[in-house]
């Protein structure tokens, strides 16, 4: 298990270091294969560190949207680092809703957060 700041943990069953088919140290766990059955995965450094980043972004991101929620925002949908959010035309709701996702988050002291929208009559990727 890795426990990241939110306190929330990633889960790698029956983790341990063995040998990749070179005698190199490689990490294996137990996990769904690309067919979704139960098998034996190979990992590395690197991706567990991606694990860890981006699920700490997507905590991050959770929280916000409790707080638009909260303000009364009406959220319709998220894509991965998005929130998708319906606002009157010509309101003062972008600037809200980039100050509430700006706002810090008790588990991440001293993490800057920034948030940067835009606001379109049809849902598109910035």
């Amino acid at each position: 298990m890795i426990e990241i700041p939110s306190g929330r943990s990633l889960a790698y069953p029956k983790a341990r270091i063995s040998e990749n088919d070179w005698g190199a140290p490689v990490v294996e766990y137990m996990g769904l294969d690309i067919n979704r059955k139960w098998a034996k995965l190979k990992t590395y450094g690197g991706k567990l560190v991606e694990n860890i980043v981006q699920a700490t972004a997507r905590d991050l991101l959770a929280v916000s949207m409790l707080r638009l929620d909260k303000a009364g925002f009406n959220i319709v949908g998220h894509v991965h680092d998005e929130v998708i959010i319906e606002i009157p035309q010509n309101s003062n709701g972008l600037a809200k809703i980039e100050k509430i996702m700006s706002n810090p988050v008790k588990w991440a002291e001293g993490l800057n957060l920034n948030s940067d929208g835009f606001t379109s009559p049809f849902y598109m990727k910035d």
